[in-house]
């Protein structure tokens, strides 16, 4: 009985970083999709390339597999894990630079963008972060 009450709460501890990785693969996967295919009517009115946003939406597609693969796994690899909540700030970093040094001539449809796509990826990187915390 001991036994099963533990490997429940383990499951129960893991739940919260299992949910924010898959929550994480889906929206990458839609929002990939959506930027590739989109990318040349939004490109324009966002101050983005289009090429750069089929680039990046099709880099977002694979990436978005990874983290699934991962998140579906008995026990999710902890190091896994901190390399999608890395990664996750490194997009997050990468955007405040874009940002700050107006590396694109964005619109202000495309700084609003770029923020809150900032925004959505920090609040991945956090939950993740509390996911893997509580999951130990």
């Amino acid at each position: 009985m001991a036994t099963q009450v533990y490997a429940a709460g383990t499951a129960d501890r893991s739940l919260l970083l299992r949910r924010a990785l898959q929550a994480d693969a889906v929206v990458s996967a839609l929002s990939g999709s959506a930027i590739a295919l989109m990318s040349g009517i939004i490109g324009p009115e966002l101050g983005i390339p289009a090429t750069m946003l089929v680039v990046i939406g099709l880099i977002l597609l694979p990436y978005a597999a990874w983290i699934w693969y991962q998140a579906s796994r008995p026990a999710i690899a902890r190091r896994s894990a901190w390399i999608v909540v890395g990664l996750n700030l490194v997009w997050v970093a990468e955007s405040i630079a874009l940002l700050a040094f107006g590396w694109l001539p964005l619109t202000q449809a495309g700084w609003w963008f770029v923020v809150a796509l900032a925004l959505i990826v920090a609040t991945f990187a956090e939950v993740q972060f509390f996911g893997l915390r509580r999951s130990r």
